[in-house]
């Protein structure tokens, strides 16, 4: 019996090059095409499509080769994920916001980032613009707020929430990576981008502690 034309080992090839993802996501278009056909139904664009995404490496694009990644410049990748978006824009919308850790890490030391991100393909979820607020507590911040329109997070490996600082530094932006077991998700509706699966994180508890080495400053005074 020949293999399906899906078979992650006829479509996919190893992610370790700009190319071999370029390739394996112009393979992944008619899967993509299809997952979209039922995102308007189900919500969000089926799992077996994350995990192919997965395996193509459009997750990588952002990360450097030390980290396993392709370090795609920004025109390379803008390319790629207009190609996503011709076919659906809420898959291009998950690789693009999923796929961001590369830029996230470089605001870490190195030792911080490995432990925030032990493995080269971890999904980032979450919302960068300041939703929250957060109180200096020590060596940490307590956080809370409510962060609208966040991507994929059933799937998250770790979140990225922007908050707005309070105390000697009022008004600073900063962001802070928290893993997603400490929040809870409402579905949002009437964004768009079904495929997305859009939802509004609040924290599971009131006391939500992040480490200060776990939050970086997005708009440095």
């Amino acid at each position: 019996m020949s293999a399906s034309p899906e078979s992650p080992e006829i479509l996919l090839q190893a992610p370790l090059s700009a190319g071999a993802v370029a390739r394996n996501v112009a393979a992944l278009l008619p899967s993509i095409a299809q997952g979209a056909a039922t995102a308007g139904v189900a919500g969000r664009i089926p799992i077996p499509l994350v995990h192919k995404l997965i395996r193509s490496g459009v997750f990588r694009l952002q990360l450097s080769p030390e980290r396993g990644g392709v370090a795609l410049d920004f025109d390379a990748q803008l390319g790629l994920l207009e190609s996503i978006a011709s076919v659906d824009a809420g898959t291009a919308w998950v690789a693009a916001r999923g796929g961001s850790a590369g830029w996230i890490l470089q605001h870490f030391a190195p030792d911080v980032a490995a432990d925030l991100f032990p493995h080269v393909d971890m999904i980032l979820s979450g919302r960068l613009a300041a939703a929250g607020t957060g109180k200096p507590v020590g060596d940490a911040w307590l956080i809370e707020g409510r962060w609208p329109a966040a991507a994929l997070f059933d799937e998250a490996d770790m979140l990225a929430l922007g908050f707005v600082e309070t105390g000697d530094k009022a008004g600073r932006i900063r962001v802070a990576l928290v893993p997603p077991g400490h929040f809870q998700a409402t579905p949002t509706s009437g964004l768009g981008l079904r495929g997305a699966a859009l939802s509004s994180l609040t924290p599971a508890s009131r006391n939500l502690v992040v480490p200060a080495s776990h939050t970086f400053v997005l708009r440095p005074d």
